[in-house]
């Protein structure tokens, strides 16, 4: 990549929300996930982060919206 282009970025790819505490974290979802700070914008999304990132035994059903 040239030094002068530039890179775009999709909304759904961008985190945070200018604090330490937060970075990597999405902060602007709707679905919150029962095992961590971050938030989804649908629970397709959010159950197939606790499918693959959480053991599912272990998480909480009860999702927050």
């Amino acid at each position: 990549m040239s030094s002068d282009a530039k890179m775009e970025i999709s909304e759904a790819a961008k985190s945070g929300d200018g604090t330490l505490a937060n970075v990597g974290i999405k902060v602007n979802g709707k679905f919150k996930s029962p095992v961590n700070n971050q938030l989804f914008d649908t629970k397709e999304a959010l159950d197939l982060h606790l499918k693959y990132l959480h053991d599912p035994k272990k998480v909480n059903p009860n999702v927050e919206e």
